[in-house]
């Protein structure tokens, strides 16, 4: 008798709750990407799915992608969600990583034009083995660049250069003049929302975020006056890169 008024009570909250479909930004065409239950919107706020990037846009190429949506707004059974992290999945890491190559990865805040706050995780694999120093120097422009790169745009754009991939292609074309890379990834970006977080990484990044172009050129600089490291024919290049 107990557990059957237990099990009465579990159905009752459920019957009281309704169904909201999550809604993919508009840059995704407001896609439905999933539902959940709830007893009220604001129980939905804050609620968040993972989602392959191929099942938003169609292209087999972004199967090895997953995005998390965060709902941010609930107008009545539609919750509108945002990008809160944007992923490469671990097996295609792997994948991509040979022996008598190098897989270089840092972690940094950048701020978009919007004023969004966001940590980026960036992926870079060489052609060839290469020094410490010509590793540290790949990390600082790589950084240098991707922070000014993304001060100049809003958090959209920069969702959309990910799955266009132009952002990646441009560092990638930029790192390939100090050193021959293979490939570049965004392997993770995520939005920060601690304030004290936000506070401390704004202030760690002041100085680059004041002048990206200044810092970008003085690296470039350094790299010009360095001996190159390995340097391959332009040739081998282009049969290495098909």
């Amino acid at each position: 008798m107990v557990k059957a008024q237990a099990r009465l009570k579990v159905a009752d909250k459920w019957k009281r709750k309704k169904w909201f479909y999550l809604i993919a930004p508009k840059i995704f065409g407001e896609q439905v990407v999933g539902e959940t239950p709830a007893n009220s919107p604001e129980a939905v706020r804050g609620r968040t799915v993972e989602v392959n990037l191929m099942m938003l846009t169609g292209n087999i190429k972004t199967q090895n992608i997953n995005v998390t949506f965060e709902v941010m707004n609930v107008q009545g059974a539609n919750a509108y969600t945002e990008v809160k992290r944007f992923e490469l999945q671990q097996a295609s890491i792997k994948r991509r990583v040979r022996r008598r190559k190098d897989k270089l990865d840092d972690s940094f805040v950048c701020v978009t034009k919007d004023k969004k706050v966001i940590r980026l995780k960036p992926l870079i694999i060489t052609n060839s083995k290469t020094s410490q120093t010509m590793k540290a120097r790949l990390r600082r422009t790589t950084m240098a660049n991707l922070q000014h790169s993304i001060s100049t745009v809003d958090y959209d754009t920069l969702i959309i250069d990910l799955v266009n991939y132009k952002l990646q292609k441009d560092i990638r074309n930029m790192l390939h003049k100090t050193f021959p890379v293979k490939a570049f990834e965004i392997r993770i970006l995520e939005t920060m929302k601690d304030e004290k977080h936000k506070l401390a990484s704004l202030l760690a990044n002041a100085a680059m975020m004041k002048a990206p172009p200044e810092a970008r050129v003085e690296i470039e600089e350094e790299t010009s006056q360095a001996p190159q490291e390995q340097e391959l024919p332009q040739e081998h290049l282009e049969t290495q890169e098909a």
